[in-house]
This record gives structure tokens, C-alpha cells and sequence, in this order.
């Protein structure tokens, strides 16, 4: 005999197209309904959705929803008419923002650099045997050794050189984090003509020398991209002060890209962390999969994937960390000597 909670089951099957729903339901209510029905192995019961409440789903509220809000109430009169409260979640990221996103002209995005993957794959395949123990404990850079399971990571998957490595995937992630403040500045500035290009990966992202972090990672954004704007196309030269300068004089009709210019590099590595690494993430799990295809077992693959993005993660929650840690060029102070006047010499008669 076909339980209440099969019906709805089957009745979800039949309709589970419907756009974005979210039903939270007590089964329990459900299932001792039917079992203190003594008629209800009689015959089949007829269920009506006849009262649907859809809410969109609000966020702030999300702590006040208790589970008494979003159960089946069954009625008791004959035909069994059940209502069901529906919250429709709403999917989209909530920012606390007024911005309308808008599509940014590819002339003024930077054109994205291929990952060599392949280098990884040989490597590995090379070096699997290995035990980089040794190796591992001959290590000086300060954040691999606050970080030892990145520094095995490195050394047992990816390059036998596990600073070098590091340093290539900062500048990656560098790089992505300047071009996600780039867009997320253009979204918000009201005025369409006006659009931020990006900044110099010579210039700036390929720099992770103490003395250029110390110096620059603290400058607010407004500064950082008018300094290290790319300028490289002759049309876009100074293009960025114009639009800065531009904000500046409107700075309340343009509020919320004025208040980004104002976020320091680190601060903008915070709010990457918090809004746009997980898509970041995502997207290199996609192109590693790519990339590895069918070299290894999927198990294997899965492991060396996971300790690449394990990586990344830590690399972009603690990249103030790691600029901090990462050693300065020693530099030796030049000798210099006193030279002492000669004395007279006794011209020879």
C-alpha cells in the first residue's frame, strides 16, 4: 500500500521543475498522521496542494525561521487536504549594495594567462617515488615552515623547488585578486562611460619583494591604480586618474566605488577571501580536472587536486602572512675606509 509520504514523494517527482525550491518539511508529522489513521489502509488519499505560501527567502532572517513555520498541516476532513508553506531561497549572492551589474567592456579586462598544469603532471609522474622528507627539513622560507603540509604538498606533487612554487601561485593569485577589485569597482560606478583599467602585472603583481609590499600593500586602491595602472595601450594612458579624479568629485552620487577606491591591497585580499575565492577555486578545480584528465587513477587525481586548491585557500587567507614572512634581499652594507693623508715625504737631495 502507497504511504502518504510516497505520494509526496512521487508528486515531487512529478514536479521537482519548478524553479528554485527549497521545501523543508517534518516527514515525522507526516508519517504518525498516517499511522493514527485507521482508516488509511482503506483507500488511497487524495492530496491537494490547494494552499501553496511562496516567500522569497531573506538572509537577515534566516536565525528567526524556527521549523514550526514549514510543516505539513494536515487536516482532518475526508479528502485529506494538506497545506504546505514553500521558501523560495533566494540564490543570488546578497551584497549590501544598490549596484547594477553591468557587462564591462573586454578591451579595458586583462587577457588571461595560461597555467602550465602540464609541468605538474611530468613532474609527479617523475617524482612520485620520492621522500622529500629531507628535503623538506632543508627549507628556510618562514612560511612553508609555518605551513608544513603545503611544503610536503609542493614537494610530493607539484615542483621539487617548493618556494619558486609558492611565489609563482601568489603572483597568480595576486594578479586575480587586482582584477577582481577592478571589476567589482567598474559595477559600481554609476557613470557607464567611465570604466577603471586594469593594473600592470609587470609592474606590480610580479613584485613580492619585501621592500615593494612593505611600501605598496598599505597604499588604498585609488592610489594603487593610478600608480600601477598598465599603460601599455596608448588610448588608455591615464585612464585611471581620470576616473578617480571623476569619483572623487562625485563622491556621493558615487559612494560605493568611492568607498572601494578607499580599501587598502590587504583589505581587498580580505574581501576576495570572503566574497569571490570559493568561484576562484572553482574555477582552477575546473581547469586542473581538464588538465589531468585521464593521466591518473581518479582517486590519485582527486588527492593532487585537493592539495593544489588546499594551496591556494591558505595562500589567500593568509596572504598579508605571507607577504610579511617571505625574506627581504639581504643587502650588505658597503665597507668604506678612512683614507689618511700621506705624510711628506723628505724630497731626496
Amino acid at each position: 500500500m502507497t504511504s502518504l509520504l510516497d505520494e509526496y514523494l512521487e508528486f515531487y517527482e512529478d514536479h521537482k521543475y519548478l524553479p528554485n525550491l527549497n521545501i523543508i518539511q517534518d516527514i515525522t508529522n507526516v508519517a504518525n498522521a498516517k499511522e493514527n489513521n485507521p482508516n488509511s489502509k482503506k483507500k488511497k488519499k487524495i492530496i491537494e496542494f490547494n494552499h501553496i505560501n511562496i516567500k522569497k527567502y531573506d538572509e537577515e532572517e534566516d536565525n528567526h525561521i524556527d521549523s514550526s513555520a514549514l510543516k505539513f498541516q494536515e487536516n482532518n476532513n475526508k479528502n485529506d487536504i494538506i497545506t504546505i508553506n514553500i521558501i523560495i531561497p533566494n540564490i543570488e549572492r546578497t551584497r549590501e549594495t544598490t549596484y547594477t551589474k553591468k557587462k564591462i567592456n573586454t578591451e579595458y579586462l586583462r587577457k588571461k594567462k595560461k597555467v602550465p598544469y602540464g609541468s605538474f603532471i611530468k613532474y609527479y609522474n617523475d617524482n612520485k617515488i620520492k621522500n622529500y622528507q629531507e628535503k623538506q627539513s632543508n627549507i628556510k622560507n618562514k612560511f612553508l615552515k609555518k605551513y608544513p603540509q603545503i611544503c610536503k604538498d609542493i614537494l610530493t606533487y607539484f615542483m621539487d623547488d617548493a618556494p619558486k612554487f609558492l611565489d609563482h601561485r601568489a603572483i597568480e593569485l595576486k594578479t586575480a585578486i587586482v582584477d577582481y577589485g577592478q571589476i567589482i569597482i567598474n559595477e559600481r560606478i554609476k557613470d557607464d562611460s567611465l570604466l577603471l583599467y586594469y593594473i600592470s602585472y609587470d609592474n606590480f603583481c610580479e613584485h613580492l619583494e619585501k621592500s615593494f609590499t612593505d611600501a605598496n600593500y598599505n597604499l588604498s586602491l585609488k592610489e594603487i591604480f593610478i600608480k600601477f595602472q598598465d599603460n601599455k595601450e596608448e588610448k588608455f594612458i591615464n585612464n585611471n586618474k581620470k576616473v578617480i579624479e571623476y569619483i572623487r568629485e562625485n563622491e556621493l552620487k558615487e559612494k560605493e566605488a568611492h568607498e572601494l577606491l578607499e580599501l587598502s591591497f590587504y583589505e581587498l585580499c580580505d574581501n576576495f577571501t570572503e566574497n569571490h575565492l570559493n568561484e576562484y577555486l572553482g574555477q582552477r578545480r575546473a581547469e586542473l580536472i581538464l588538465a589531468y584528465g585521464d593521466n591518473f587513477p581518479f582517486e590519485e587525481k582527486t588527492i593532487i587536486i585537493d592539495a593544489f586548491i588546499n594551496i591556494i585557500e591558505t595562500l589567500s587567507k593568509e596572504f598579508k602572512d605571507y607577504s610579511n614572512l617571505k625574506k627581504g634581499r639581504d643587502i650588505k652594507p658597503k665597507k668604506f675606509f678612512i683614507r689618511r693623508p700621506e705624510k711628506n715625504k723628505k724630497s731626496k737631495k
